[in-house]
């Protein structure tokens, strides 16, 4: 053996014993899956644990879906939802913008008067609905949004209560409420695909946010601001648009899909980077991610399994050394920084409580017995890491597998990489 490998063999097996114990040590990992990688920037391995078995990634699949669309799209793509008024219908191109709210389309409405114009012929890039692959109880949270490329307000709704009454729900919306009072506290049930919702018990007399819920049908929703129901078509008007609502940069909807960990914002995302002639859907849009991160990103053969853009589902895949890869592939495009800017760290986004005073952009993710976090880590001897951390099938709590896996990240911020930049892979 040449003498210039000792360095980094010894920290490398130094390395795994340090980790290894802590994730022994940790009575929230005990019978779980738990996947690790340690990467270089320049690709070398430094620890892996199950690095080659699949995972269910949850919100870090909402990396992939901001790649694989700048990949596509580059990050200062916008869309263009289009509205021509004529004298007897209103008529919308709508290519899919979560961004979109109900004041632009109030704004919209008042200045072509289109409220009064009667059908409203709507064609949209995709309607997908509720994402075959979630679960049923998660489809009345905001979280769980249906899935229209015409929507607003982010596809769902708040319920609020106020000296003693609801707080009125846009009628747009479609919901409708039953209101029971009875002697005990509020409490809720709401059928997102029907849209009723009945409220029951003494609701509080101080502004109380009770809930968030998914609209029945976004794309109704608006039709309904332009005074219809919504009509499908596939013919739009000739000649140039009445009104233009150009959507943000990408890069800016990325950042407003990874810090949040937004899910509507994930499923756009996907669904935009693989449309093509003005139309997607999920079958064409899983095959074109897998193919983006086989082929372009290099992760492997069969080690990303895409099932929708935001994590919810539970048939996701995706093995940790295919997860580093991607990070690694991502610090070499040309947006980088943008793509980085728009990761949460500690103190911003859903890491905001987390790992302070830590050196850390990246993303969480969190399903029930999956708990993962990766991206980018400079330890305090200022050289950079890749690290992914991914645990399924735990049964303790989500904090406590988080505590654990934040012991692994500071473990490594604090380890010494000196003698590692001779050796090689």
């Amino acid at each position: 053996m040449h003498s210039f490998l000792i360095p980094a063999l010894l920290l490398q097996g130094s390395l795994t014993q340090t980790i290894d114990k802590q994730i022994a040590d940790q009575a929230a990992f005990k019978g779980a899956w738990v996947g690790v990688v340690v990467m270089r920037p320049d690709g070398r391995v430094l620890y892996q644990r199950n690095a080659n078995t699949r995972f269910v990634p949850a919100s870090n699949q909402k990396v992939i879906s901001s790649l694989f669309a700048l990949h596509r799209l580059g990050p200062d793509f916008q869309q263009s939802t289009r509205i021509w008024a004529t004298t007897d219908a209103t008529y919308i191109d709508a290519p899919g913008d979560p961004t979109l709210t109900r004041e632009q389309w109030l704004a919209a409405a008042q200045t072509l008067a289109a409220e009064a114009r009667g059908s409203v012929w709507v064609r949209q890039a995709y309607r997908e609905g509720v994402p075959d692959t979630w679960e049923f109880d998660d489809l009345v949270n905001r979280y769980a949004p249906r899935i229209t490329a015409l929507s607003m307000d982010r596809a769902g709704f708040e319920l609020w209560a106020e000296n003693g009454e609801l707080r009125p729900l846009p009628a747009e919306y479609g919901v409708k409420i039953t209101r029971e009072p009875d002697s005990g506290g509020a409490r809720m049930v709401y059928n997102a695909l029907t849209g009723e919702l009945r409220v029951l018990g003494t609701l509080p007399t101080a502004p109380t946010q009770l809930d968030t819920y998914a609209q029945p049908e976004p794309d109704q929703a608006v039709a309904r601001v332009f005074g219809s129901e919504l009509r499908p078509t596939e013919e739009m008007p000739a000649g140039e648009p009445t009104f233009v609502i150009k959507s943000p940069k990408l890069i800016d909807m990325v950042r407003d899909c990874l810090q949040p960990s937004d899910n509507l914002y994930g499923e756009h995302l996907l669904l935009m980077g693989a449309t093509k002639n003005g139309k997607s859907s999920y079958p064409v849009a899983r095959t074109a991610a897998e193919e983006f991160m086989e082929r372009t990103v290099g992760a492997g053969d069969k080690a990303f399994v895409a099932m929708d853009g935001s994590g919810l589902s539970r048939h996701n895949l995706i093995t940790p050394h295919a997860l580093a890869r991607t990070f690694r592939w991502a610090d070499k495009q040309p947006w980088s920084e943008a793509f980085r800017a728009g990761l949460a760290r500690p103190g911003v986004g859903t890491l905001r409580t987390r790992l302070e005073g830590v050196s850390f952009e990246g993303k969480t993710g969190t399903l029930n017995s999956v708990n993962s976090l990766s991206g980018y880590l400079r330890t305090k001897e200022g050289r950079e890491l890749i690290v992914v951390v991914m645990v399924n099938h735990t049964t303790a709590s989500s904090s406590a597998v988080r505590s654990g896996i934040d012991r692994i990240y500071r473990t490594l911020e604090n380890t010494s990489l000196a003698g590692t930049q001779l050796g090689v892979q």
